[in-house]
């Protein structure tokens, strides 16, 4: 006997602490064992370990760690050198029992024992961790659970196992694939688990099995060796195929991005199977937030979709959603729990599988404040004596703001915050200096406050920024006096909301709050509107190349002017330069807006991924993205998707910086290749996806293989899209590529033309039959050539061919390029890029018109034309002059557009000029607009507005110091009413707009006998 005696039954078992403890003086006799009950969360270690003396011919003790159920034994060891069970991991919480026995050796009987109980309660070994399955616990054939027809993923913890019974009818036929990675575990098909098993799999295979009587058949997992780690993971899967039956299988294929803030939206890429041969009808499908992996009553239902046409057995489909974070959600860890078959609509031989799971991140919400963007040196806001508030600080921000000082002044700065939620500190630097602050606080508190003594007069800079990048909203008070410290602007929040400022100790009535510019604003917007301390409110000019509207729905091409709206009244030209360096892409318009895509300079030689959309001159949202891990991405082509309110763009990322080139003299390559001269073979294609409506970011991947990049994009039928550009081709050089996939940017085909050389397709036009055209550039035996291929809508190569210009007259040329094309009718193909001899002194702008009319014959040159280069700003300039064509589009009334490049390459003087032509159907050049400085200018894109031509383009494309967007608008006198209808009468007023009046009927309009008839020629 001892202390627990009647513990003898698992019934009686006894309770033990939920701790460790060493349970000394114990005795256990033949036939009457001991049972111990001891409760444990899931997540522990328990090892239980029996200490005694073995006697001769008296048996052994033994000692055994059992499930819930009594029946499921999960460890054991009747060793006389180590008695002990060991459960590294619990995988499921609940009550578990230790079970210590005496075992007979031979004939000999049996004898009591004296022994000591050592109870471990642990943490576990990280690698020993293992996910309990749903359908845990049912560790014995006694807890065996069904398990019928589909697939289900399951675990296989450290000493367990698996059981399941399937119920089959006589003759009824049924196959069970068994899989697991590592093969340390085997599968056992028994009609009665005491006897051998029917069949047995030691690792990974296949049952088959042809049932000869009708009932219940047990199936058993477990390992090969038990206790013995595998060397794959814990998973296995076991795929049922056999009776009737619906099994619905959701799985998460991706989730991005996987850190989202309050509030916003994470997109999902999912999949859902019927792994069972009857068809599942209607069904709906739901997203959880979650704080844990399992689906219970605390979990928030974010989305519910539904699947009207249910889905057909043996048989899977791909869901592409955004699923919103709640905007209460708690930051830190949480899980997005997708569940089919939500509202339990099906009848499902699997019920157990239906939930699975992604993680995610939760970020705090963080909004830029009214001073952004002043994350550099370069556009850091000016700071003036008072408070502003509403300040924040995002995530791997910094925020920049500069004043001026004169000698002797004692500069003072505060920043004020609530510390717990994040800390932020604050610098001070000289005009110059930026590696080195002359000033700063950077406690553990707040306010983080300097007070310095400028040493000379010159202009300072403030930086904040968060300690380990954390992020805060903060107000910052600032001043300056001759006098010492003006600690008095520590009280400017108790001034706050009262229209004044803390100055000299007092808060002094403005009329106006400082940082709430709304207070000043003038309704004027050709000025700067801001509540200056000391000042009140001030109404600055804005730039004059800023555009406007004047109110006058007949006037063209206002543009601000000394603080006034103003029409140029006749045909002008406005030449904008971005205050954020970048590289442009192209820019397109759909409804009345227009997207500019390309990238825009992050620091250090870096680039992000850069989309703007407008609307007249409002802009209605930014984004700027880059692959994670990457240096700099650049998106070079983008298009709106028809089927959703989404835009997808590619382009191109490289892992590292780009670096400034060494030379001031540039080629054409050199300056149409971009910043740092970016090698092909460092570069991998793009894909992002972004809301149309919002800007949100969807994603951003990589969707090639190093030294791919994509240049251009087309949306195909399916929801797919079709896009091209070059691949690394094996020989140290690109291939022309081009390649179609979906929305979650996987492959569906793919097509390469090249040789050893580097060859590339720069744009695709959709074909009369539904395929694609793609034009780009061939390289090889040392000639340059236009490259036009025709695929067909399933990705097949038609045909290919190499172009060069005609040997007649101006266009005696050997070498050439096609950069663009455009479909002009279902038999023409208008392509356009650059052609020349071999030297780029004369390289000129080629157009070419080719017929495409026959499907499978390579297209023939019908028409081609060059445009010499010129240079308008510097006319006494004498250089070589040169032209060359980004892109081609056909305008509604039949004339063309094109954009591209016009001047000199090489020289002091000059250099190339952004440019944009419009080509009558004539083929002759009407009206062009060249724009640019004394540097190199492209214009990549162009498109016509309202009767006017706007050209976007790169300033100082091969720079990384002075690369910006620039824009380019040739204005027409007024707005241009012609509707091209000779049945009506075009007019304009000021406060409508165009207006359209029918002629009188009967009046002559088009050939023959035509005649108007209410507006209408027929």
């Amino acid at each position: 006997t001892d202390n627990f005696t009647g513990n003898h039954t698992f019934d009686d078992a006894a309770t033990l602490a939920p701790e460790s403890k060493k349970y000394t003086g114990l005795n256990v006799c033949p036939g009457l064992a001991d049972w111990f009950a001891i409760t444990l969360p899931k997540g522990k270690a328990l090892k239980a370990t029996v200490d005694w003396k073995l006697k001769k011919d008296a048996g052994l003790i033994g000692i055994q760690i059992i499930d819930s159920s009594g029946t499921g034994i999960l460890a054991g060891s009747a060793n006389p050198l180590k008695t002990e069970a060991l459960l590294p991991y619990l995988q499921v919480g609940g009550t578990y029992y230790i079970h210590t026995y005496v075992l007979p050796v031979g004939n000999k009987p049996s004898e009591p024992y004296d022994y000591t109980l050592d109870v471990a309660v642990t943490e576990p070994n990280p690698s020993d961790v293992c996910d309990a399955d749903v359908y845990e616990s049912n560790n014995s054939a006694a807890t065996a659970v069904s398990i019928g027809c589909g697939l289900a993923s399951m675990s296989l913890c450290l000493g367990d196992e698996d059981w399941f019974f399937i119920s089959l009818d006589k003759g009824e036929k049924v196959t069970i694939k068994f899989t697991h990675a590592g093969s340390g575990f085997i599968c056992n098909l028994y009609d009665n688990p005491k006897l051998a098993p029917l069949q047995a799999l030691n690792g990974t295979g296949t049952i088959s099995f042809t049932a000869p009587t009708k009932g219940k058949y047990y199936l058993q997992t477990a390992y090969k060796t038990p206790g013995k780690k595998p060397s794959g993971a814990f998973t296995y899967e076991l795929f049922v195929d056999g009776g009737a039956g619906v099994d619905l299988v959701p799985t998460i294929k991706s989730l991005f991005p996987d850190k989202v803030e309050q509030g916003e939206d994470t997109y999902l890429t999912m999949n859902i199977a019927n792994a069972c041969k009857d068809k599942a009808s209607a069904f709906s499908y739901a997203y959880f937030f979650s704080q844990d992996k399992v689906l219970d009553a605390g979990d928030k239902l974010v989305k519910e979709l539904k699947v009207a046409k249910g889905l057909e057995g043996k048989n899977n489909k791909d869901f592409d959603d955004k699923v919103p974070v709640p905007v209460d959600a708690k930051p830190g860890p949480a899980y997005i729990l997708l569940q089919v078959d939500s509202l339990k609509q099906i009848s499902e031989s699997q019920e157990l599988n239906n939930v699975t799971n992604a993680t995610l991140t939760v970020k705090k919400l963080c909004l830029d404040d009214i001073l952004e963007p002043n994350n550099a040196p370069t556009v850091a806001s000016p700071v003036y004596t008072g408070t502003v508030k509403d300040l924040s600080i995002c995530p791997f921000e910094t925020d920049w703001f500069t004043f001026d000082a004169v000698k002797g002044e004692t500069i003072t700065a505060t920043i004020a915050f609530t510390h717990a939620e994040g800390d932020l500190d604050i610098r001070l630097y000289e005009v110059g200096k930026f590696n080195s602050p002359i000033a700063s606080s950077a406690t553990k508190k707040s306010p983080e406050q300097i007070v310095y003594v400028a040493p000379k007069t010159t202009k300072y800079y403030l930086r904040v920024k968060g300690f380990t990048d954390n992020s805060n909203s903060y107000a910052m008070s600032f001043c300056k006096s001759d006098k010492g410290a003006c600690f008095d602007c520590l009280t400017n929040l108790q001034c706050e909301g009262k229209g004044t400022f803390c100055g000299n100790g007092t808060c002094k009535k403005l009329g106006c709050t400082v940082g709430d510019n709304s207070t000043c604003a003038d309704g004027n917007a050709c000025t700067d509107d801001a509540c200056v301390a000391d000042k009140g409110c001030v109404n600055l000019p804005v730039a004059a190349t800023k555009l406007c509207d004047d109110g006058d729905k007949c006037s063209a091409g206002e543009s601000c002017q000394s603080g006034s709206c103003k029409s140029p009244g006749a045909e002008g030209k406005v030449s904008l330069v971005s205050n954020s360096g970048g590289r442009a892409g192209q820019v397109g318009q759909w409804s009345g807006r227009r997207l500019y895509v390309g990238s825009r300079g992050a620091g250090k030689g870096g680039l992000s991924g850069r989309l703007e959309l407008h609307e007249g001159i409002k802009k209605l949202w930014t984004r700027s993205a880059k692959v994670k891990g990457f240096a700099v991405t650049h998106l070079a082509a983008a298009v709106s998707r028809t089927d959703a309110a989404e835009i997808i763009a590619v382009g191109w990322s490289k892992s590292q910086a780009l670096t400034a080139p060494t030379s001031t003299t540039q080629t054409v390559a050199q300056v149409r290749s971009g910043p740092g001269q970016v090698n092909p073979a460092d570069t991998v294609a793009t894909m992002a996806r972004v809301n149309s409506e919002t800007g949100a970011l969807i994603s951003i991947t990589t969707v090639g293989s190093a030294g791919s990049a994509l240049s251009d994009i087309h949306q195909a039928p399916g929801g797919t899209f079709v896009a091209v550009g070059r691949t690394a081709n094996g020989a140290n050089g690109q291939d022309a590529w081009v390649t179609s996939f979906d929305s979650s940017g996987k492959q569906l085909w793919s097509v390469t033309l090249g040789g050893a050389d580097n060859d590339g397709f720069a744009a695709v036009v959709k074909a009369s039959d539904l395929g694609w055209y793609v034009v780009g550039v061939d390289r090889g035996n040392g000639l340059t050539k236009g490259l036009l291929a025709h695929v067909s809508i399933a990705g097949k190569l038609i045909w290919s061919q190499s172009y060069s210009p005609a040997s007649a007259g101006n266009l005696n040329m050997s070498d050439g390029w096609f950069a663009s094309a455009d479909l002009i009718d279902d038999k023409t193909l208008l392509v356009a890029g650059a052609t020349n001899n071999g030297s780029s002194a004369t390289l000129g702008g080629w157009a070419a018109w080719l017929s495409v009319g026959v499907t499978n014959t390579a297209a023939t040159v019908s028409d081609e034309m060059m445009l010499p280069g010129q240079t308008p700003q510097d006319a006494a300039y004498t250089g070589a002059k040169q032209a060359w064509f980004e892109e081609v589009t056909k305008l509604p009334n039949g004339s063309y557009l094109l954009a591209g490049a016009s001047g000199a390459i090489t020289g002091a003087k000059g250099g190339m000029d952004a440019a944009v032509w419009l080509m009558s159907s004539k083929k002759q050049v009407t009206k062009q607009l060249i724009w640019g400085g004394a540097d190199h200018e492209v214009c990549a894109s162009a498109i016509s507005v309202g009767g006017a031509m706007q050209g976007f383009g790169t300033q100082s494309p091969h720079t990384l110091d002075k690369i910006s967007w620039i824009e380019g608008i040739m204005t027409p006198a007024k707005v241009d009413c012609d509707d091209s209808n000779p049945c009506t009468t075009d007019s304009c007023s000021a406060k409508t707009g165009c207006g359209h009046k029918a002629v009188k009927d009967g009046t002559s309009c088009g050939a023959g006998a035509q005649t108007c008839n209410a507006g209408v020629c027929q």
